[in-house]
């Protein structure tokens, strides 16, 4: 259950969410969702129900559980997330301040855009730099550089090589995104000179737009502050993920050389 909840926080929805309150929630439903009690065991129903009507099939049959997925309304229902009834006036505010904040960025001017004034660059820029030096200088970052530098394990276990799949995949989005917020700083400090790519990057940046050459790579929130923020918590969540998965499959290991030891005193 605690794999699958992961596995769905991460691989599924963990570049959809843009703020920690996000994946605190998505988290809360994952928990309340992914229960033993909702199964049925050993022949014997469910405990308890996924939602009022809504009870997990008895069989392991998939057509059972497709029926019971289509069985659900086209339009969610608000009570089911434990939401109220008016939740779909919050949604349209979101939207209305998407629409504001996509204003704001057509606001730029065009010589902007077209032009490079190092100090109209600094000072928009700031909040971005600074945010990916917070970034940069973490112990996480680090940790995923140095994980993804390692071969894929030669391992029968799906679980572990995809985790390192995915480890190795997130530590060449980051170095990529090193490298250029590296050179950007130093066009920024006047110790290199602006290249195409460049301007691009710091185009999109005034725009408040992820650069494609990264959202190309990795499908996160739209804007560049949220997108590395989203990257900070996606480094931590990898690496907590495969520390747990190694310290889990080192204790099977270990248990199974035990009962091999105990096996081979006794003379089996």
């Amino acid at each position: 259950m605690e794999c699958s909840s992961w596995l769905l926080e991460l691989a599924v929805y963990g570049g959809r969410l843009e703020t920690d309150y996000d994946t605190r929630v998505l988290r809360t439903y994952l928990t309340s969702l992914f229960q033993s009690k909702m199964l049925a065991i050993d022949g014997q129903a469910p405990k308890q129900k996924v939602f009022k009507d809504v009870v997990l099939p008895m069989s392991a049959k998939y057509s059972d559980f497709s029926s019971l997925v289509y069985s659900l309304p086209e339009v969610d229902v608000p009570a089911m997330f434990g939401l109220p009834q008016n939740v779909g006036r919050v949604v349209d505010e979101s939207a209305a301040l998407s629409v504001t904040e996509q204003l704001k960025a057509m606001s730029v001017s065009t010589v902007a855009l077209s032009s490079f004034d190092v100090e109209l660059w600094t000072a928009r820029l700031s909040p971005i730099m600074h945010a990916w030096k917070v970034i940069a200088d973490s112990r996480q970052l680090a940790h995923i550089l140095q994980l993804g530098s390692a071969p894929v394990p030669n391992t029968s276990a799906p679980l572990d090589t995809f985790i390192m799949l995915e480890v190795q995949n997130l530590a060449f989005l980051l170095a990529l995104v090193s490298s250029d917020m590296s050179a950007l700083s130093r066009v920024l400090g006047g110790t290199m000179l602006l290249t195409s790519r460049l301007q691009t990057i710091g185009v999109s940046f005034l725009k408040g737009e992820v650069p494609t050459f990264w959202a190309d790579l990795w499908e996160g929130p739209a804007t560049p502050l949220k997108w590395l923020s989203a990257i900070a918590a996606r480094c931590s969540s990898l690496a907590r993920l495969h520390e747990a998965v190694t310290l889990t499959f080192a204790c099977i290991s270990h248990h199974s050389f035990l009962c091999f030891r105990r096996l081979h005193l006794i003379g089996f």
